[in-house]
């Protein structure tokens, strides 16, 4: 009978080497899933480390999961960046929950690292780390602390000659790889924490060792499980179907003052300089200029872009420009515009990007503002970019009005 097979399974010393793959079920899924989110992210963008693409694709763009995408959670587990992270993440995965699957059984090596990764996702939102997240090394952490914690507090189970030496490897590699991320910013150190602490509280509780410390621990694991799958599910729904406008929408509207003007912006939008504001998730720049009308609109556009072209991109950070073929943002009149595509090989991949340079005649004056951001992200940015725009008013003192109101004429556009 089945249960006799699972049962006479446990009593074995857990193997480190070949094992049917039916008899890891679990392990095996979690690393198809896995290699099957870069895979369609890879179809849809052509490469896996894009940042603008993966988060359209449901990273944990953390201004974003605080402003209530919850989701993001769960779906940043399931994404990486480039072809290493995600051959080292699926390598511990195929280890270590092996590993933990043969001691606990399929039902609890789910519910381990299910819960582990969302806490160590949370705990990366909320306590550091970089404005956003990918990956699933949370929860391989979490499985690292399950089988230490198991091999630890329940070492009296196993023969000692073999428990020992895996339990000291196990704990030096996990004290390895915490250490390592003190030392590196844009390991995610908190995810890492938060899941080793996780896993190893869980695997305490809901090891099949403790008996007289949790009693109903198979119904709580078989509980956690099914809500970890449950809310992957969502999130992998909820990530295919969105788009960065709504993204955008969830987020307050803040006025900014930039260049002397006032502009109502996400607040996601923080001021960078007293001509320039940044979205340091999407890693986005809009500067704001005020120019005398000169020889015209058209002229300071194209003169904007020229100097972009030539130097302004690289003095960015980016190591290509070109024009851009077609525009993606469709500008609300009065304001005109021409765009660049830019793009930097960093250590991660490609980073694929578009500038936007735009302006405006009001008065005497030319109003022009550049933005750089993430490629993939252009048609989701376009209808709030809008209205950023047609928000822009001269600030005024306290106490004085605007010089325009939003909405209202503020020039005509040149001929």
């Amino acid at each position: 009978p089945p249960n006799e097979e699972r049962a006479e399974r446990r009593k074995r010393l857990p193997s480190l080497g070949s094992i049917p793959w039916m008899q890891m079920p679990v392990t095996v899924g979690l690393v198809a899933l896995n290699a099957l989110a870069s895979l369609l992210v890879y179809l849809k963008f052509g490469g896996i480390t894009d940042l603008g693409s993966l988060i359209a694709s449901g990273a944990n763009l953390k201004s974003a999961t605080m402003a209530g995408q919850w989701w993001r959670l769960a779906s940043s587990m399931f994404l990486h960046v480039g072809a290493a992270h995600l051959a080292l993440n699926l390598y511990g995965l195929w280890v270590l929950g092996r590993l933990l699957e043969q001691m606990h059984g399929s039902l609890r090596t789910l519910a381990i690292y299910g819960v582990s990764g969302l806490v160590g996702a949370l705990a990366s939102t909320y306590l550091g780390g970089t404005a956003t997240a990918v990956g699933a090394s949370g929860a391989v952490m979490g499985l690292m602390g399950a089988a230490i914690a198991q091999l630890g507090v329940y070492r009296a189970h196993y023969p000692r000659r073999w428990v020992i030496p895996l339990f000291r490897m196990l704990l030096v590699l996990s004290l390895a790889q915490v250490a390592i991320g003190f030392f590196y910013p844009i390991v995610d150190q908190w995810a890492h924490v938060g899941g080793l602490v996780a896993g190893s509280l869980l695997a305490v509780l809901l090891s099949p060792n403790a008996k007289h410390l949790l009693p109903a621990r198979t119904a709580l694991a078989a509980l956690l499980a099914s809500f970890s799958m449950a809310f992957f599910a969502y999130a992998g729904v909820v990530a295919a179907s969105s788009d960065y406008t709504e993204t955008l929408r969830r987020y307050p509207q803040l006025d900014q003052e930039i260049a002397g003007l006032t502009l109502r912006v996400p607040s996601s939008w923080l001021r960078l300089s007293p001509k320039e504001l940044y979205d340091p998730g999407v890693a986005a720049l809009f500067e704001m200029q005020r120019l005398p009308i000169g020889d015209g609109l058209d002229a300071a556009i194209a003169k904007r872009l020229e100097s972009e072209h030539q130097g302004g991109a690289l003095r960015a950070g980016f190591d290509r420009a070109k024009p851009a073929p077609r525009s993606l943002i469709h500008l609300p009149s009065p304001w005109r515009g021409g765009e660049l595509l830019v793009s930097v090989d960093d250590s991660s991949g490609v980073q694929r990007y578009r500038l936007l340079v735009v302006g405006r005649v009001f008065g005497d004056e030319i109003w022009l503002a550049t933005y750089y951001h993430p490629a993939a992200l252009s048609e989701g940015i376009e209808p709030v970019l809008g209205e950023v725009l047609q928000s822009a008013r001269i600030s005024a003192p306290p106490g004085e009005p605007p010089g325009a109101p939003p909405g209202a004429p503020q020039g005509e556009p040149e001929p």
